[in-house]
């Protein structure tokens, strides 16, 4: 787990956005399928237990997770 960003418990259950300052998951609606894991190209998104997590140094706002997501929970933070 060296290099991911810990989320308090306290600070996820706060806010429906979580991520990185590129690509935000909406908490509400992500199923936790993995599938924005398996195609991220830099390997900055990693699944931890039950949440989906996103090393901010990592991603390089590809978007490949964005298009991949099958219930659309993941956005870039432009489109919020």
């Amino acid at each position: 787990m060296h290099g991911w960003r810990k989320i308090p418990r306290s600070a996820r259950l706060r806010g429906r956005y979580l991520g990185s300052k590129m690509i935000k998951i909406d908490r509400y609606r992500c199923g936790y399928c993995g599938a924005c894991v398996t195609v991220c190209p830099t390997e900055a998104i990693g699944l931890i237990g039950m949440w989906i997590e996103i090393k901010d140094d990592e991603c390089n706002s590809c978007k490949a997770c964005v298009n991949i997501c099958p219930v659309g929970a993941l956005v870039q933070e432009q489109e919020l």
